[in-house]
């Protein structure tokens, strides 16, 4: 809910922002005038006003699709509440009310918005995103022992990870951001040897790490089949042109499923970055 609350707010800076870049008002005369030099300059400044009107209106609905999102939150919130209310008033009646204390349900903002982005450790149902009985058995057979990563979502498969498969994994380190690896060894099912692609001179064929479940995460080997994140979901995605990944708010997605995304930080006015939707993973939350 608090991703979706940023997703509205920062939309809001950035049209005030845009406004201030240049004027939304109506241009009030676009009649040009003048030699072809003056008219010119005219015709970029009308181009830019029309340019400027179309972003503003890009961040506005975003912002409204946000306020949607948190009044459907809001409203299951409370049909959820009536309905704990109403099971706990069945109870008391049917054990008379004597000596017996309701239990109160508390439906915390972290919980639904766990639910809205689907983020949960590997205890809950680990059935979306997998691969087939057989496509698993084959992997198998080529590669060899299977493991898990601890990050489990309805968006985002948690195995199986064996040699050869991409992960994001993040280095031991304060600071550390996650970056793309692939998966050389499955030492057990939660400890794996992962190598970063990306050479460096000390390390011509890419520096080798080992990781634990709670260091990778495992990235889909299609787009084929993964669902659409909600609008306003905080998630972890692969900035374009780089192996590192970062924590970005979805806006939107096309049609093919590639996601619009903020990414944080971002300085451009009403930026949005497309990223394939395989590398926009659940933005990881240790429990």
């Amino acid at each position: 809910m608090d991703s979706s609350w940023d997703v509205v707010i920062s939309s809001l800076q950035d049209s005030c922002n845009a406004n201030e870049e240049l004027s939304l008002d109506p241009m009030k005369d676009t009649t040009l005038k003048g030699k072809d030099q003056a008219k010119t300059a005219q015709v970029d400044q009308i181009l830019k006003h029309q340019e400027n009107l179309e972003k503003t209106k890009r961040i506005i609905e975003t912002a409204v699709s946000n306020i949607k999102g948190l009044l459907k939150i809001a409203r299951s919130g409370s049909e959820i509440e009536e309905m704990a209310k109403q099971t706990e008033m069945g109870k008391e009646a049917k054990s008379g009310g004597k000596n017996s204390e309701p239990k109160r349900i508390r439906l915390s903002s972290k919980y639904i918005e766990a639910e809205k982005s689907g983020v949960h450790s590997n205890t809950q149902d680990k059935n979306s995103g997998k691969l087939s009985d057989e496509a698993e058995e084959t992997a198998m057979k080529i590669h060899g022992r299977k493991g898990r990563s601890y990050y489990h979502s309805a968006y985002n498969p948690s195995e199986p990870l064996y040699a050869g498969c991409e992960v994001a994994f993040k280095p031991k380190g304060h600071n550390s951001e996650w970056i793309l690896c692939e998966v050389t060894r499955v030492l057990s099912d939660t400890k794996f040897e992962v190598k970063d692609p990306e050479p460096d001179e000390s390390n011509p064929l890419g520096q080798r790490f080992k990781a634990g479940w709670k260091d990778v995460i495992k990235i889909a080997e299609a787009n084929k089949g993964l669902r659409e994140y909600p609008v306003g979901s905080k998630v972890l995605a692969r900035y374009p042109e780089t192996t590192t990944f970062y924590p970005a708010v979805v806006i939107g997605a096309k049609r093919d499923g590639t996601c619009r995304l903020k990414f944080d930080g971002e300085e451009e006015v009403g930026k949005e970055t497309l990223v394939e939707r395989r590398l926009v993973l659940p933005y990881p939350a240790r429990e």
